[in-house]
């Protein structure tokens, strides 16, 4: 495979995550406005603002992949124009480390929410996401050091993950592991509180699914989202031009598996909280 292969393939793949984000964000959108007045106004503009900077970045980073997938072959008669690929991998990748920050933003807050607003439950997560955010920044500055060309043929990976990113990832990992294992605790006293509910015969449990949301939400956890990133780091370690295809819409599966802000079921739980 070649690095331009390798590119075409991660920037289709984007683009259908793409098209499955942006309808599945107008529905989240519908759902905010008709909730409107029932939440908070600080949730509410909590919960509107990471939205927005989340389908922002997505959009970008989908721009300026086609953007540059076009430029290569603007002019059929000329050998291809791979010169804007390093500015495309600075932008994806800055847009990449703002999305995860603000996706573990969420994910905090909606730990701190589904425990009863004990600050001491996501004291150790808090902690952890702080230093999280010096490595983005960190990260961010490196940005500016200069890369070397690579040309659309090359058949090994050369823009590898630096230090900093790595770091940054596994504290982003670290983050969600914690937050993970509180959620698996919410899911056994559900699992439980429902297994009694059965025993006393209530009818509106009796039926398959109250199991099948909670399966929903073991399913729907930031255990997948820690397979992603490995697969991305291992990628990058082994110089694999997969990384190209893993990479290419991270900010999109980071939306949709850390900060769960298309999926009904979580997000019915959270807005539940909300109402209590």
């Amino acid at each position: 495979m070649f690095l331009i292969t390798a590119i075409f393939i991660g920037t289709f793949v984007e683009v259908l995550v793409y098209g499955v984000y942006v309808a599945t964000f107008l529905r989240h959108v519908q759902i905010l406005v008709r909730r409107r007045r029932k939440l908070h106004p600080r949730t509410f503009i909590y919960l509107s603002t990471a939205s927005l900077l989340l389908f922002v970045v997505a959009t970008v980073t989908m721009v300026v992949d086609l953007i540059f997938a076009t430029h290569i072959f603007k002019n059929s008669t000329e050998p291809i124009d791979f010169s804007g690929h390093a500015k495309k991998h600075n932008i994806n990748t800055g847009c990449g480390l703002f999305a995860i920050v603000v996706s573990d933003a969420f994910l905090l807050y909606r730990s701190y929410i589904l425990y009863n607003s004990r600050l001491r439950v996501v004291a150790l997560p808090l902690l952890v996401f702080v230093v999280e955010c010096g490595f983005g920044i960190w990260s961010l500055i490196s940005l500016s050091q200069k890369i070397d060309f690579v040309g659309p043929w090359t058949e090994h990976l050369s823009q590898k993950l630096t230090l900093t990113e790595i770091i940054f990832g596994f504290i982003s990992g670290a983050v969600n592991v914690i937050c993970t294992e509180s959620k698996g605790l919410i899911i056994a006293c559900m699992w439980r509180s429902h297994r009694r509910l059965l025993a006393a015969g209530v009818p509106d449990l009796q039926s398959p699914s109250a199991y099948v949301q909670v399966g929903a939400i073991m399913i729907n956890s930031a255990a997948i989202n820690i397979v992603w990133w490995l697969s991305i780091f291992v990628t990058s370690t082994i110089s694999s031009l997969l990384y190209e295809v893993f990479a290419a819409s991270v900010e999109l599966y980071t939306e949709f598996l850390e900060a769960d802000l298309p999926y009904p079921g979580f997000q019915a739980l959270i807005v539940r909280s909300f109402f209590r």
